[in-house]
């Protein structure tokens, strides 16, 4: 072997090593939501005629009622929704205005199901958030 093909060699383990590690991961080596860019992989994914291929994760009929963490919701490679979760209780959501993708709306809820943060008009009554069990 010449140096080119040892050089092309390490090259090639170091971007599978880059890739691996690319996907945040919590201690116990699930895929920590919060820190998510883009769907992983292990996504769950639907296809709706109107808007195209869906990816949510993780998959909202597989968690527990305890949950704590993020559920994150992106149409093709665009993020929509990130749910936060604590002990299973959705206290925030952020989403993109689908008319303008560079507004960000924050909607915020206490213990009571109140919206604390956000703009009434836009935010969604507790009982009307997406992602129910």
């Amino acid at each position: 072997m010449n140096k080119h093909s040892i050089f092309y060699i390490w090259l090639l383990i170091a971007s599978f090593f880059m890739v691996g590690c690319a996907t945040p991961r919590n201690p116990d080596g699930t895929i920590d939501a919060c820190k998510l860019t883009k769907p992983p992989k292990e996504a769950y994914t639907e296809y709706t005629p109107h808007m195209g291929q869906s990816f949510v994760y993780p998959n909202p009929t597989k968690l527990s009622d305890t949950y704590t963490g993020c559920l994150k919701w992106w149409v093709e490679d665009r993020l929509f929704f990130t749910y936060y979760l604590s002990n299973g209780f959705k206290y925030r959501i952020d989403f993109y205005d689908p008319s303008n993708y560079m507004k960000k709306i924050t909607c915020e809820y206490d213990k009571n199901k109140n919206l604390t943060v956000g703009p009434p008009s836009e935010c969604l009554p507790y009982e009307e958030l997406r992602f129910k069990k």
